[in-house]
């Protein structure tokens, strides 16, 4: 036989067992009479068939054991954290600290270093590129869509939802940066309110605060890293998060402290950018894009094209594809409005920001062009987008 030889294949020629033998100590040899001869042959590994009832009951007690550790909510091994890795628990489910996986403290220090060096408006709102008119004349644009939902306005939301309780309306704001928002949002409220901002950058509230003492608004201020926050179990009327999760590592603890963090009726708004890990745009927006600037005379364009480099530095965009399954999981969407597949990144470019500046009637006509095929290709599902704008409460 050319088949491989083996100690446990047994042989009968003619009904008899014989031995088998190994040729050349790879085949199997059997010796047989002169003429027609019946040889069957079987492979009978030792221990046949008790090792296979013993790795059956062991497979079948492990399966057992491990439904008992599911029901009493202790992790499997394989997904257990090395002790200096957890987190926190939720529930009994052990959270791990993927900072860990990262140079945590360098990335601390260039988002820091960043966000230090960014120009502020007059508003207490990021300037520089984000000042641009193109970007302002984009957001009117799409206002009337947010407009439809009653949370449009949020301190006139806050005033008729919480504005009867006896205590303040309490809100959260996290990763509040240069807090424009928060005291924009201070000064609409008529009723009682305590609005806190969170940020791990200490040096960027300084003029915020100035503002604060000088008008006399109810807003205090809290170092944090939102990696690890704690949020006291229904604390919050309000929590919201403009431009901030696509900077977390940790977004499963996070999540999960905002639903623990809010009030019985509180409400989470989320302002949010949700495009690649890292670049914040879809490689295939950006495609898009250039072919129709392409499409434009050089005197609006100068011939520019969108070049856009993935994030080599800090903590932008680290999980950033990951916010809308993660956040779907664990809240329902009251008002939920996804738009802008790659408008943000032509008006907030440095230099064709700049070229379609709406006050030049021909710009402005090039400049509609792009946001109509940016809205149409979003809503006709060609490009996925990166814009989130939404009002949420917990599953539970």
């Amino acid at each position: 036989m050319t088949d491989w030889w083996a100690p446990s294949w047994k042989v009968r020629v003619n009904g008899k067992s014989q031995e088998v033998l190994a040729a050349d100590f790879v085949y199997r040899v059997v010796m047989v009479e002169p003429g027609g001869n019946l040889s069957q042959f079987r492979y009978w590994p030792w221990g046949w068939p008790y090792l296979l009832i013993l790795s059956w009951r062991t497979l079948l007690m492990l399966g057992v054991c491990q439904v008992v550790r599911v029901m009493r909510g202790v992790e499997p091994p394989s997904s257990r954290a090395h002790p200096t890795q957890l987190l926190s628990m939720k529930g009994r489910r052990v959270m791990e600290d993927l900072t860990k996986q990262y140079s945590y403290e360098k990335l601390i220090q260039e988002e820091k270093e960043h966000y230090s060096q960014i120009e502020v408006t007059d508003d207490l709102t990021e300037g520089g590129v984000h000042a641009n008119s193109s970007w302002s004349y984009y957001w009117q644009r799409i206002a009337t869509v947010i407009g439809q939902s009653e949370y449009a306005n949020l301190p006139v939301y806050l005033d008729r939802a919480f504005g009867s309780l006896e205590t303040p309306i309490r809100i959260l704001s996290l990763g509040s940066g240069y807090c424009g928002n928060e005291i924009g949002l201070a000064k609409g409220l008529a009723s009682r309110h305590i609005i806190t901002c969170t940020d791990i950058n200490e040096e960027i509230f300084s003029d915020a605060r100035k503002r604060v003492q000088q008008e006399n608004l109810s807003i205090e201020f809290r170092v944090e890293d939102l990696n690890f926050i704690k949020i006291p179990k229904g604390e919050c009327d309000l929590i919201f998060a403009h431009a901030a999760l696509h900077h977390i590592i940790n977004l499963e603890y996070l999540l999960d402290q905002i639903v623990d963090g809010l009030s019985d009726n509180g409400v989470f708004h989320l302002v949010e950018v949700t495009g690649m890990n890292r670049k914040l745009i879809w490689d295939e927006n950006e495609r898009f894009a250039n072919a129709l600037l392409s499409l434009m005379p050089d005197r609006i364009t100068r011939k520019l094209r969108l070049d856009v480099r993935a994030e080599a530095e800090g903590m932008e965009g680290v999980r950033q594809e990951e916010i809308l399954p993660l956040l779907h999981k664990r809240f329902r969407p009251i008002f939920e409005w996804r738009h802008g597949a790659f408008m943000r990144f032509i008006c907030t470019h440095p230099d064709l920001g700049r070229y379609f500046d709406p006050a030049d009637n021909e710009a402005r006509r090039y400049l509609d062009f792009l946001i109509d095929c940016d809205e149409s290709s979003v809503r006709r599902g060609v490009l996925k987008p990166l814009e989130l704008w939404g009002v949420y409460q917990p599953l539970h």
